[in-house]
């Protein structure tokens, strides 16, 4: 888990997390991030997200998998820039209080077409 904090506030976490140990899924992690919206915008997602990328790939996992509320454009297009792709929807994930539905879009990544960054 990593955690963004500005001026000792926390603003925002990020972690992946094994979705298997058996030996057909231990190559699978799950992905979440969550950002305060007074922070969208800056760089902080797309930095936290890459981080978790490589953090993934040293861990050797071979795929990434998210799912993300449908309507959320703002997040699919960040995660479409990181390499994501859609690969199913999930219908009436969400139940909100005034009783309407909200979908996931699943996402993944593999992370084998990933390079790894070097230090200079």
């Amino acid at each position: 888990m990593l955690v963004a904090e500005i001026d000792g506030r926390l603003v925002g976490d990020c972690s992946i997390h094994p979705q298997g140990l058996r030996r057909r899924t231990r190559h699978r992690c799950g992905l979440g991030i969550s950002l305060l919206q007074e922070v969208w915008g800056n760089g902080l997602g797309t930095a936290m997200l890459e981080y978790a990328i490589f953090a993934a790939k040293d861990f050797d996992y071979e795929q990434m998998e998210l799912e993300v509320v449908s309507t959320n454009e703002r997040a699919i297009h960040l995660y479409r820039k990181l390499g994501f792709v859609p690969c199913g929807l999930l219908p009436r994930a969400l139940k909100y209080k005034d009783g309407s539905w909200g979908d996931f879009t699943q996402m993944v990544l593999d992370l084998r077409t990933i390079e790894r960054k070097t230090e200079e």
